[in-house]
């Protein structure tokens, strides 16, 4: 069963320079019609050289991670500083530097000789932690030689230390904790030791906790509300379209039988199988000129699991990739400890939806708690989670039998097919001038997470955030209405200064299309983004023309 389980630390955005009641560290571009390129239009890569809005949330809720836990004392905190004392992490010309500053940062070190047996020992007695280090003095690690080079020179031992080739060293010291302290933790932090991340992660929901870093209640609830509302938009898009398509295709392979649910009881479609051998085309065609047939996908018949066990299926799989925490107990640290355990850093500016936990990493949503437009707060918000659920219906998701079933159906097949040939049109062009495509079949998966995740995204915002209004504004002068804002939230997390032909090869064989085109490639499949920005049919970021469709 997949169990999910979100922890909203939430990270956020910074601030905006075009309303008159709020500041955003950022400049959108003046001289680009945001229907001609939303991209230039909100990263203005010119006039942010120095950081994007995703390094500069990153860099801003890391720090305050530091903060907090710069000086915090906590056993398995406390644990984890003495591994990276003794893992020997400071190489190079860092290393020395710090072994010089932890030789000079204290008093007492004795500088043993013993010449006979080629031997050098130095040693600080008192109270731990301590680190021990026996080896070669060529071979030894650079922290310790800055720590031997600094200590030999303050000592009164007048031979150079070049008559040490080939000496043994033994070098008992103690870290300067204070001193050390802040690169330590900076170290844990950004660490890529997996193994040790769960523990970590305890250490910042404890610390968090008792420092008070958790989003208000209200920003709380409304997050809660924007993943209860993309799970009920995904679900109406799965009922409203399979009920409609699978009505045509039950008939076409397994005809309908009554007292099954399956009938589809209209006296129209009865009429319609009286009159016609070929009922299922005067459905096609009746539903075509109601204007209500929606391409869509078409579930295969299993003697096992008709149409209405495999929606059941499926609305099961979205309430379940759905977050404990966003649908919490009453006890908010049940839906906290739910995460903990994963070996990936809390402090990671990612998400994903993995087998049996769904994850929407801190980092991304912190900054919520500042004083921004509802539609900077939230918009970026719900686009991710909304991807992320998405990401329990994609192609490739494992085990998934309602979903799983689907593979090999002409409509399930065709929508991805879409997406691929969509996202392989986005070509970059190489320094000789020659187009480049980026390979379809790599990011059709990502892209049907991104366009399929964000038209129930667009749906959840404007019928919880922004009370069913495109244009309300929640700083009445503002220079966007919030719905516009959430467009603007969603593309600046994707901003890169980078050239698009080195992103190009960056992300060549990487499953996320590149961040050049990502955020373009969602919009130009979104009705909602033309009519919010009146763009024109002629407008490079109008609608497409045929937009790919699988289950929204």
């Amino acid at each position: 069963m997949l169990r999910a389980a979100v922890l909203l630390l939430f990270c956020g955005f910074l601030r905006s320079a075009l309303s008159q009641y709020f500041s955003w560290n950022h400049t959108l571009a003046k001289d680009v019609d945001p229907c001609h390129d939303f991209y230039e239009f909100v990263c203005n890569p010119s006039a942010n050289r120095e950081q994007t809005v995703a390094d500069q949330q990153k860099n801003r809720f890391r720090q305050m991670l530091v903060d907090a836990l710069v000086g915090y004392h906590d056993p398995i905190f406390d644990f984890m500083r003495k591994i990276y004392y003794k893992k020997g992490e400071f190489q190079g010309e860092q290393g020395v530097e710090l072994g010089s500053m932890v030789a000079e940062g204290y008093k007492g070190v004795k500088v043993t000789k013993k010449v006979g047996k080629k031997f050098l020992a130095f040693e600080e007695l008192g109270k731990g932690p301590f680190t021990h280090s026996k080896c070669v003095y060529e071979k030894c690690p650079s922290f310790v030689k800055g720590f031997i080079t600094t200590s030999h020179n303050l000592s009164s031992y007048s031979e150079t230390l070049k008559v040490f080739k080939g000496w043994k060293i033994r070098a008992i010291y103690k870290i300067d904790e204070e001193l050390l302290e802040k690169t330590i933790v900076e170290k844990i932090i950004g660490s890529n030791d997996d193994h040790l991340s769960p523990y970590f992660n305890l250490v910042i929901a404890k610390a968090s906790t008792e420092k008070n870093l958790w989003v208000s209640e209200e920003i709380d609830e409304n997050i809660r509300k924007i993943g209860d509302s993309v799970t009920k938009k995904a679900i109406e898009q799965i009922e409203e379209k399979a009920s409609l398509d699978v009505r045509i295709k039950e008939e076409e392979n397994c005809g309908f039988s009554q007292g099954n649910g399956t009938d589809p009881g209209d006296s129209e479609f009865r009429e319609g199988r009286r009159k016609s051998p070929k009922s299922h085309r005067f459905l096609r065609k009746q539903l075509q000129n109601k204007r209500v047939f929606l391409r869509a996908f078409a579930f295969v018949c299993y003697p096992m699991c008709d149409f209405t066990c495999q929606v059941e299926q499926l609305k099961n799989i979205l309430k379940m990739a759905k977050s404990d925490y966003l649908s919490r107990s009453e006890v908010r640290e049940d839906g906290i400890a739910r995460l903990l355990m994963i070996q990936q850093s809390l402090a990671t500016y990612n998400a994903y939806n993995a087998y049996e936990m769904m994850t929407v990493l801190p980092a991304l949503y912190h900054y919520t708690k500042d004083d921004l437009s509802v539609g900077l707060r939230y918009g970026h918000v719900a686009f991710v989670i909304a991807h992320e659920i998405f990401h329990s219906l994609d192609y490739n998701f494992m085990n998934k039998r309602a979903v799983n079933s689907l593979n090999g159906t002409p409509e399930y097949d065709q929508g991805y097919k879409c997406y691929k040939n969509y996202y392989q049109s986005f070509n970059s062009t190489n320094p000789e001038g020659f187009p480049v495509v980026p390979n379809g079949a790599l990011k059709v998966n990502e892209g049907f997470c991104d366009v399929e995740g964000s038209r129930v995204a667009v749906k959840a915002l404007e019928e919880v955030i922004f009370d069913r209004r495109y244009f309300k504004k929640s700083y009445s002068y503002s220079a966007f209405h919030d719905m516009e804002w959430a467009f603007i939230g969603g593309m600046v997390n994707q901003c890169n200064n980078d050239p698009d032909y080195w992103q190009y090869n960056q992300a060549q064989f990487h499953v996320h299309p590149r961040s050049r085109i990502r955020f373009t490639a969602q919009i130009r499949q979104l009705e909602e983004f033309s009519d919010i920005f009146r763009c024109k049919k002629e407008d490079p970021m109008y609608v497409v023309e045929k937009q790919c469709r699988v289950f929204t």
